[in-house]
């Protein structure tokens, strides 16, 4: 029987919906915290990031899910050379494209401040924030192309920046 651990956490009808998906497998449900280098010594699959370095003695070990975008601190001789790694890349591009437009908007209009002043009770003037019509001809550099950079880059020119 194939062991899988999924690092959750999970209520009990998803765990029993992932459960009912292969009566072959055992699908061993665990909060990243509570995981421990003993829980990976006999499972061939993990769904969820770990400490890098145990994955070194889990000979048994032939796919990693992470469920990051980012999987270099897996690479380079960490994980057992059998073993398959496939990482989350594409899956937040828009979701956080969508965030990082929303805070450059409201970085160009100074809310984080305002937020601060309304908590306090307080009106300051927190000065000229950038004109009405953001981002419009407005240069917005973006550092990498990966997916997030893409999306963003998308979202940004849409609004007339370049």
């Amino acid at each position: 029987m194939k062991r899988v651990l999924i690092e959750g956490p999970f209520d009990e009808k998803i765990q029993a919906e992932i459960k009912a998906l292969d009566s072959n497998t055992e699908f061993i449900f665990k909060k990243r915290d509570e995981i421990s280098l003993e829980d990976l010594q006999n499972i061939q699959a993990l769904v969820g990031n770990v400490n890098p370095s145990w994955l070194q003695s889990c000979p048994n070990l032939e796919w990693i899910q992470l469920v990051s975008a980012g999987a270099n601190q897996y690479m380079d001789g960490i994980i057992p050379e059998h073993t398959i790694l496939t990482c989350m890349s594409g899956a937040y591009g828009v979701a956080v494209a969508e965030y990082l437009i929303t805070y450059m908007l409201m970085i160009m209009k100074k809310i984080p401040s305002y937020m601060d002043n309304q908590r306090e009770g307080l009106w300051h003037n927190e000065g000229t924030v950038i004109s009405s019509d953001l981002p419009i001809g407005k240069r917005i550099l973006v550092l990498g192309t990966g997916n997030i950079g893409k999306e963003f880059a998308i979202r940004a020119k849409s609004l007339g920046g370049y």
